[in-house]
């Protein structure tokens, strides 16, 4: 899984996922995923709408990621309904 430094307003470093390794998780595991990254996102918006989000690229960042769940999530679906992705 790749990391990436990211500077915070105190100087404190933090690493942050640039993609989220869901090609291993169970279906129980992505919708958790999924609950955390759809709510990390709520308090984004909330933080940028108050003027008080450090990095708004985060935003984009974090949509992608619940993006990358919801896909990997299908594709668990489709293998699970016995369907073939690559015949779809």
């Amino acid at each position: 899984m790749a990391t990436k430094e990211v500077k915070q307003t105190k100087g404190i470093k933090a690493t942050k996922d640039i993609a989220v390794d869901v090609s291993s998780m169970s279906e129980q595991q992505l919708h958790e995923k999924l609950a955390k990254l759809r709510g990390e996102q709520n308090d984004m918006k909330r933080s940028h709408a108050a003027g008080e989000l450090a990095n708004p690229q985060t935003l984009n960042t974090n949509r992608k990621d619940i993006a990358r769940v919801k896909t990997a999530m299908s594709q668990l679906m489709s293998k699970r309904n016995g369907k073939d992705e690559d015949n779809a």
